[in-house]
Formats: structure tokens, C-alpha cells, sequence
């Protein structure tokens, strides 16, 4: 393989490394956000989003509003 490629592959999973931390710092938030309810009720639509986020059905972050509801009708 050549340099070009091989720095090409690199950037990619680089990438993608980053992205698998955004999404994993992303679902550790939720859980603790859940541990630190326990005992104080939330608003139902509260809760719900972050046990979809802690279940991993939602991804982020998102740049914007419309990023949001693309992944949320998907």
C-alpha cells in the first residue's frame, strides 16, 4: 500500500475513534443522569429521552435541530 493510502485509513479511523467516544461519553451522561434521579421523579418525557440515549437508540451530538429530527424519524 502506499503512504497516501495508508494516511487515508488512518484519518478515517481516527474518525471513527472519535466518534465511538462522543457516543460512549454521550450514553455515560444518560446513565448517570438516570443514577442521580433515582428517588426524584422526572417529567416523563425526560426520562424517556435519556433511556433512549442511555439504550443507545439515539446518537449524537447534533450540530443542529434539523441533524436531531432526521435521527429521530429514522
Amino acid at each position: 500500500m502506499t503512504n497516501a493510502i495508508l494516511t487515508k485509513r488512518v484519518a478515517f479511523l481516527e474518525e471513527e475513534m472519535q466518534s465511538v467516544k462522543s457516543m460512549l461519553a454521550l450514553q455515560r451522561w444518560a446513565l448517570s443522569a438516570l443514577q442521580k434521579s433515582r428517588g426524584k421523579e422526572l417529567p416523563r418525557g425526560l426520562k424517556i429521552a435519556i433511556e433512549e440515549v442511555a439504550a443507545g437508540k439515539i446518537e449524537g451530538p447534533f450540530i443542529s435541530v434539523q441533524e436531531l429530527m432526521v435521527d429521530l424519524k429514522s
